[in-house]
């Protein structure tokens, strides 16, 4: 063997050896079957009572609380293998929709109990927007949606590099702002009830309906919610909507398309506030 050579060779066999100790743990945490509905149930009631516990801990502790929220999810996103009492072990799944819209109600419910919240308290209300960010990162699909919201005129932005990071970082802000109100409305005064699932292939639609109280205390209003997903990376997210018959991109798509024949800046002004609707 040459001089010299030996380091090199080395190196080779340490990286190969590193590379069949992770593919063959993956492999091993791939030979466990998937757990039964019941495992799963019983895995998501103790997930759902860890989470209330988690949420209580890091809203007591009072800082980085929004970085705080952010691990919990990536921890919640995880599929762990489960070793039940008295059976053998199982590969949970990722979360499935249904799962997911119960996680995103119990923390935006946690995030949004304050007695003082209002719209027009704009520093709390800043304060929750970035404690509600790592849950709209982590499980809805803003850049889907900034896309379906413009349709036809968003293959003439994305030539332009500029314009097509213009656009995307103003529909993220437009979004986040629209969905702190809507969270404001649904999540922090009413009950969410899940009435149904759908899952075909890589798509899903997961049925709700809000339930409140409206003038009288005798008298509850419902109002039916659609929420769209879809399977990317083995992990679900949100890419459209609808509340109360309202699909949120198809009526994006008429209001972006009257401002963007206006021309492209008029377009961005709108969706930074600058122009009210209808303007």
């Amino acid at each position: 063997m040459k001089k010299g050579a030996f380091l090199p060779l080395l190196l080779g066999c340490c990286i190969l050896t590193a590379v069949v100790f992770i593919n063959s743990a993956g492999a091993r945490e791939n030979s466990y079957p998937p757990c039964s509905r019941k495992a799963i149930a019983e895995n998501f009631q103790q997930l759902t009572t860890s989470i209330k516990h988690d949420l209580e801990r890091i809203f007591a502790q009072g800082s980085d609380i929004p970085k705080k929220i952010g691990s919990l999810i990536v921890n919640v996103a995880k599929a762990p293998v489960v070793i039940a009492p008295g059976q053998k072990a199982c590969r949970l799944q990722s979360p499935e929709p249904a799962a997911i819209v119960e996680i995103i109600r119990l923390l935006a419910a946690r995030i949004l109990h304050h007695k003082d919240l209002r719209l027009e308290n704009e520093e709390l209300r800043i304060e929750k927007e970035r404690e509600l960010q790592p849950v709209c990162d982590s499980f809805v699909d803003v850049y889907t949606m900034g896309v379906s919201s413009l349709g036809r005129p968003y293959k003439e932005i994305k030539r332009d590099p500029d314009r097509k990071m213009r656009y995307l970082r103003a529909f993220e802000r437009y979004f986040k702002n629209g969905v702190f109100r809507v969270a404001m409305k649904h999540f922090s005064s009413q009950e969410i009830k899940i009435t149904g699932q759908e899952i075909t292939g890589d798509w899903a639609r997961v049925n709700l309906l809000a339930m409140g109280a409206t003038y009288s205390n005798y008298v509850r209003e419902t109002t039916p919610i659609i929420l769209y997903f879809k399977r990317a990376d083995n992990q679900w997210k949100i890419i459209d909507f609808q509340v109360a018959g309202l699909h949120y991109t198809s009526h994006n798509r008429t209001t972006f398309g009257q401002y963007y024949n206006r021309g492209f800046d008029y377009l961005i002004a709108f969706l930074e506030g600058k122009l009210s609707a209808g303007k």
